[in-house]
């Protein structure tokens, strides 16, 4: 008594394992794939953003430099036109914090209004230059005064503001902005209070990993600087676990929705073999009959008989019960309930209406079935329906053994059925078979019929009425529901259909009625 629960509740356990593994994984592969490609472009957004900050600043710079040349050739000694000229241009700059002009005495005369005897402060720090200028970094950050950014141009100097600068910039608070030195890998120039400690070359616009952190570095004015844009580990560590964490909620709801699915589905199809025996007992399955028209007159010759099955007031498609009640074996038994009922109507209904053929489908385990011809004998000598008025329908999926189809088929010809082959060209060896099982009937299937196909001159169905006339096979349309179908079909020479466009399928009783209708010749 308690294996069963005890077996449940291992499966359950293991399942639950499973699906939490396998949603880790996903989540692992997940982070990794999505956090590279987040920093990475985050970086690169960033850097696009900084380089245009910085040419705006390197513009003040320019021009400031620009405006002070005129300066340099004015004197021997910095009078109060000068000190108030490099003052006001100061003003004018709001990337500058001071200037100065070096005259040829070697005085310099700056912008706040007294005399330097020299640059003492520049001489203890080793200039990085580029064309026309030398740059002087001695900075800690850029986030407290300690420091300096200089800039010369000939004789004339410019000190940068170092805060303003980092609020041009616009660093995000978890990104870091440095100048590295190439060869030393010292910081020159930090947009954080805590440097980083570089420890591999960088390669401009590309993606490296070390301790520190994610750094993008991009080429820089100068030679041997490189700009870098650093996230810090801590921060990508942050950002991945946010996504690892997304990831692995989302593949756990997925997996275990998808899991839950299944086990319904595999309940639903486990439950369906009682079900469906159920519904033979009690009959709660009908027998519907759709017409097969001649397109040119209008007239009946024959009907396809659809099973149907309605649970509860609800229908339930035989796209459904059809496919389980193969898997559970009970295809057979529904396939002799159905032919028993069609000798029932037509006892009851359709023997009023001569000529009229009736099809029937088969499955693979009817054709396998060596008994199955004796039981179509019988039912239908016992109903007193003609042989030749039942028509049996083979799909390609039932042609397992091929060998053994053509023996069945044979078989039932022989006894005086015609056979016919449903949904034509669907499968992949359509082509090969039809020579060999003994065909009356080619039913073209209504996926090669649609409207925006039938028109094309090289559609696969004008292939299939030149074969089937080749090997005198009566052609028959699917699916037919307007005239845009019907007339191509009936100008290649193709006489039969179904469809909406002539009739849905109808019970037994409404089918003899309106056949007596449309037929005068019914008694």
């Amino acid at each position: 008594m308690t294996a069963g629960p005890r077996t449940w509740r291992a499966t359950a356990r293991l399942l639950t394992l499973t699906i939490v593994i396998a949603s880790t994984a996903i989540a692992w592969v997940s982070a990794e794939t999505l956090s590279t490609f987040y920093v990475t472009q985050r970086l690169k957004d960033t850097s696009a953003d900084i380089r245009s900050s910085l040419r705006s600043v390197s513009e003040q710079i320019e021009q400031a430099l620009s405006d002070m040349q005129r300066f340099e050739q004015l004197g021997s000694e910095c009078t109060s036109g000068i000190y108030a000229a490099v003052s006001n241009l100061v003003a004018a700059n709001r990337f500058i914090y001071e200037a100065a002009v070096l005259l040829p005495n070697g005085k310099a005369c700056t912008s706040y209004g007294y005399q330097l005897e020299s640059l003492a402060m520049l001489q203890d720090t080793q200039p990085f230059s580029t064309g026309n200028h030398s740059y002087w970094f001695s900075v800690s950050n850029l986030s407290g005064n300690e420091g300096f950014v200089a800039v010369s141009q000939h004789n004339s100097y410019v000190w940068l503001n170092d805060l303003l600068v980092a609020s041009a910039l616009d660093v995000p608070n978890d990104v870091t902005f440095e100048l590295v030195d190439k060869n030393s890998l010292d910081s020159l120039f930090s947009s954080s209070e805590h440097q980083l400690k570089h420890e591999i070359p960088y390669q401009a616009d590309k993606i490296s990993v070390d301790r520190q952190g994610v750094h993008y570095a991009l080429p820089s004015q100068w030679q041997e600087i490189l700009a870098v844009v650093t996230l810090p580990f801590s921060a990508y560590q942050t950002i991945w676990w946010q996504l690892f964490t997304t990831a692995f909620l989302s593949s756990l709801a997925v997996i275990g929705l998808l899991t839950w699915v299944a086990g319904k589905i595999r309940e639903q199809r486990r439950s369906f073999a009682p079900k469906l025996r159920r519904a033979l007992k009690y009959n709660e399955f009908r027998v519907n009959y759709q017409p097969i028209v001649n397109m040119h007159t209008g007239r009946w010759v024959g009907v396809e008989s659809l099973i149907r099955w309605h649970v509860a007031g609800k229908a339930i498609s035989p796209a459904i019960f059809i496919p389980a009640a193969e898997k559970e074996g009970v295809i057979g038994e529904i396939t002799h309930w159905v032919i028993e009922r069609i000798a029932e109507d037509y006892s009851h209904y359709l023997r009023a209406c001569e000529g009229l053929y009736l099809t029937i489908n088969l499955s693979a385990q009817e054709i396998e079935d060596e008994s199955f011809p004796s039981f179509v004998q019988k039912t239908l000598e016992t109903h007193g329906v003609p042989a030749s008025l039942i028509v049996f329908e083979v799909t390609e999926g039932g042609l397992v053994n091929l060998e053994k189809a053509t023996a069945q088929l044979q078989k039932l010809r022989d006894q005086g059925h015609r056979i016919a082959v449903d949904d034509f060209g669907t499968g992949y060896s359509s082509l090969s078979y039809i020579e060999t099982l003994p065909i009356d009937i080619l039913k073209i299937d209504r996926s090669f019929l649609t409207p925006e196909k039938i028109a094309a001159n090289d559609a696969l169905w004008r292939h299939v009425v030149s074969m089937a006339n080749t090997l005198n096979l009566t052609v028959v349309a699917e699916g037919i529901e307007g005239t845009e179908q019907s007339e191509p079909l009936m100008r290649e020479g193709v006489t039969f259909a179904q469809g909406w466009l002539y009739s849905r399928d109808l019970s037994p009783a409404a089918l003899k009625d309106e056949f007596l209708k449309l037929h005068q010749e019914c008694a």
